[in-house]
């Protein structure tokens, strides 16, 4: 719960939401904040242990807000992000994991009560660097011996059928050692992987869980297996080949070669002006693009 809008008394609204939700819900809250008095104010008030969300590996954030966490109690999650940003591997967010949990522990905060989001950044945008959060997992447990988290939808931002992608990335985390995660509970596919992933590894003991949920299921592909490639993609013909070979700068930026584009471009100024090569080439080109994004044939990459 977030209570952060401009405005408003963020501190006497956050205490409120927080009496009302406990009054009405006996689950656990996460509270989220970016001023510390605010998160100061609602553990003060919180009934029980709470999920502070949430510290990161930036100094002055660490100064403000493990004394709160040391003080009051609670769980708090640790960002792997510092004054340098995120790391786009994953020794260097081990690294600030690592950072997190020394300093926690300077102000006497154990290791149980810490858990690390090695951050999830969409493949739309950050294709080499997103799966790094999945390496992470792994290299902060076996060093740091602390929980993780990780926000599973964000891997997805800006692609079609997300949920798609939201499900493989999931079963690689939970794999990979990851245990908390940040999804949504009515997915079928989504739960379908939780529900799996529990019972192959042993949490659900005689697979129980698992019976319940799906003995009464129709969908049953057991007898149509199948030997899948899964590192080397099938190589077909399309309009990019084409572009390649013609140096179409029109198609080049339809397809999303930002590769080609610079000699495409380069080949076309020998017998054409800058203006007339966005005339011709480059407004028609993101003209295509748009009304595919508008009915739904392309989606385009983001980083949020």
């Amino acid at each position: 719960m977030n209570t952060g809008l401009p405005g408003i008394d963020e501190v006497s609204v956050m205490l409120s939401t927080v009496r009302s939700l406990q009054k009405t819900f006996p689950i656990p809250l996460q509270i989220d904040s970016g001023n510390p008095a605010v998160l100061e104010k609602a553990i003060r008030y919180y009934n029980g242990k709470p999920l502070i969300n949430s510290v990161n590996g930036k100094e002055q954030v660490m100064r403000d807000i493990f004394p709160i966490v040391r003080k009051y109690g609670g769980v708090v999650i640790g960002l792997t992000l510092d004054e340098n940003g995120i790391p786009s591997t994953a020794e260097g967010r081990l690294a600030i994991a690592r950072k997190i949990v020394e300093t926690a522990a300077l102000c006497g905060i154990e290791r149980k009560n810490i858990i690390i989001d090695a951050l999830t950044l969409t493949i739309s945008s950050q294709q080499k660097e997103a799966m790094e959060a999945v390496r992470a997992l792994q290299l902060i447990k076996d060093e740091l011996q602390v929980k993780t988290i990780l926000g599973v939808s964000n891997i997805s931002f800006g692609l079609p059928r997300r949920e798609l992608i939201n499900a493989a990335f999931l079963a690689s985390a939970l794999s990979n050692g990851l245990d908390a995660c940040i999804i949504n509970p009515l997915s079928s596919q989504i739960m379908a992987v939780y529900y799996a992933y529990r019972a192959l590894a042993g949490f659900d003991e005689n697979c129980l869980e698992y019976i319940e949920k799906y003995m009464h299921s129709e969908t049953d592909d057991s007898a149509t297996n199948a030997v899948i490639p899964v590192s080397k993609p099938v190589i077909r013909p399309s309009d990019r080949e084409n572009a390649c070979g013609n140096a179409d700068l029109r198609a080049i930026i339809i397809n999303g070669m930002k590769g080609q584009a610079r000699e495409a471009a380069g080949l076309l100024l020998e017998t054409k002006t800058p203006l007339e090569i966005i005339d011709e080439y480059i407004v028609p080109a993101l003209d295509e693009v748009g009304k595919d994004f508008e009915e739904g044939r392309k989606f385009l990459p983001s980083s949020s």
